[in-house]
């Protein structure tokens, strides 16, 4: 959501709309060196302090989603046939953060990712507490990285004891 243009291009841009609606509202405004508003004779100190503040909002939430993305991914040793589709880093991040999955998105993000169904909604498994039951996928695919990480849990529940 781009606000309407005042004074200088970066009248636009709005720290509240990007709290709001997560850290990839701007990044294609961002990102692209060649079409982004310079600095001119209209910004200002606080508008030059604004777009700082908007660029770090900017990269530690997409540094966060893209960590996240790879941290939930599954690793399989073989895809069915025909293999399963993916989502991409901002369609995952965004299914977790607004909730509005389309069914197809949903089936795909259950069985590619680590994720479950608590309470009608996604949820990132290594965000829901021990002892809380999720719904998960795990129809016919095996997850290289899920034999290793139960027997590292066996192995941490056996050293609590």
């Amino acid at each position: 959501m781009l606000r309407k243009v005042g004074g200088c291009g970066h009248d636009r841009f709005s720290i509240e709309d990007l709290k709001k609606l997560g850290p990839f509202l701007y990044d294609d405004k961002l990102f692209d060196q060649d079409r982004f508003p310079e600095i001119n004779k209209l910004c200002t100190k606080e508008c030059k302090k604004k777009m700082k503040e908007i660029y770090r909002m900017t990269f530690e939430g997409y540094l966060m989603a893209v960590n996240n993305y790879y941290d939930d991914c599954k690793i399989f040793k073989s895809f069915p046939d025909p293999p399963i589709m993916t989502v991409g880093c901002q369609t995952y991040n965004d299914c977790l953060e607004w909730g509005n999955t389309d069914p197809e998105y949903r089936d795909r993000i259950l069985k590619t990712m680590k994720v479950g169904i608590l309470n009608g909604k996604l949820v990132r498994l290594c965000d829901v507490p021990r002892g809380v039951d999720v719904e998960i996928e795990t129809t016919g695919l095996t997850d290289s990285e899920g034999e290793s990480e139960s027997k590292e849990e066996e192995n941490d529940e056996s050293d609590d004891e």
